[in-house]
């Protein structure tokens, strides 16, 4: 059942981007989404309160040295991380484009998101996780690449865009939840966020869709427990068998969860999110990607998909 049951009935400024509970931005201020193969895209991560004190200073240091990197960058490019192109980065136009692909409904190739009884859940994506896009995202994720986050921001901003397009029709308010991660776990103990993270990731899929007119909140609420264990390198098997039961709720969302994950695999991940949510009395509607293993590919839906 898709239907909206179980809302809060807090309200929130339509078309406001919320963060931490307040909200930030109003939707004609969110950052627009650029066609494929443009530069640009949304401004950034979404707009919280100014901070004052030591949290203040390391953001300030860490937006100060984006804006190093970026001059550095118009000054001696880097290679292309997709490509390696030589001064083509941080993504050379065909590798950008390989990235921003058409936004379909790929929750087919993942088997783990199929339950008895029931339609997978539905989850957005723009490319395959291979070849020039993989490349890519690893070198964000792991790599240090931090030039790349505006890519990686762009690319989830237009599929959640998409998503919402479909969602609204289920429902105007959205809680966009990330997928917890080794990676925001380092974000919390002051590592740059060069490293990336689905924090990020999902501040820019919150922002497309205030921009795009759902009442969109930031929900930081899924926590992953100790003996939940890194997913590189290990078998299919492992790890569907490694993601059951790790995933907790620190608290409710007021709305609707769409989950937002960097990629997709067997699905372990995000099925043992959508089952805490539902545990602790949510609703999970879908989830954006950035990409999708294309070991068992297969699209539904046509372009943007539709729910079922």
């Amino acid at each position: 059942d898709l239907g909206v049951a179980g809302l809060g009935r807090q309200s929130r400024r339509p078309g406001a981007v919320t963060v931490g509970g307040s909200a930030a931005m109003p939707a004609g201020q969110a950052g627009q989404i650029a066609p494929a193969g443009q530069a640009g895209g949304p401004a950034g991560p979404g707009a919280a309160a100014v901070q004052t004190g030591p949290a203040g200073r390391s953001g300030r240091r860490a937006a100060l040295g984006r804006s190093l990197r970026a001059a550095a960058d118009l000054v001696w490019p880097a290679d292309c991380a997709g490509c390696g192109r030589e001064l083509a980065g941080p993504l050379c136009p065909a590798c950008r484009l390989a990235l921003l692909g058409p936004v379909r409904r790929r929750e087919q190739a993942a088997p783990r998101l199929t339950v008895p009884g029931g339609p997978a859940l539905p989850v957005w994506s723009a490319a395959w996780y291979s070849d020039e896009v993989r490349r890519g995202i690893v070198a964000w994720k792991r790599q240090g690449r931090g030039e790349l986050e505006l890519e990686m921001r762009r690319a989830i901003a237009r599929t959640a865009e998409a998503a919402g397009r479909v969602l609204a029709a289920v429902s105007p308010r959205l809680a966009v939840v990330p997928v917890p991660s080794r990676l925001v776990k380092r974000l919390s103990r002051r590592v740059s966020r060069r490293a990336g993270g689905t924090a990020v990731l999902a501040l820019a899929a919150a922002e497309a869709l205030a921009g795009a007119g759902l009442e969109a909140a930031y929900a930081d609420v899924l926590t992953r427990s100790a003996a939940s264990r890194e997913q590189a390198g290990r078998s299919l098997r492992e790890r569907a068998l490694g993601r059951e039961g790790t995933t907790g709720v620190s608290r409710l969302p007021a709305a609707p969860c769409l989950l937002v994950d960097d990629v997709l695999t067997t699905g372990a991940t995000l099925l043992d999110a959508e089952r805490a949510l539902a545990r602790a009395g949510g609703q999970t509607l879908g989830a954006v990607v950035l990409a999708v293993s294309p070991a068992r590919s297969g699209d539904i839906g046509g372009p943007a998909g539709r729910m079922s």
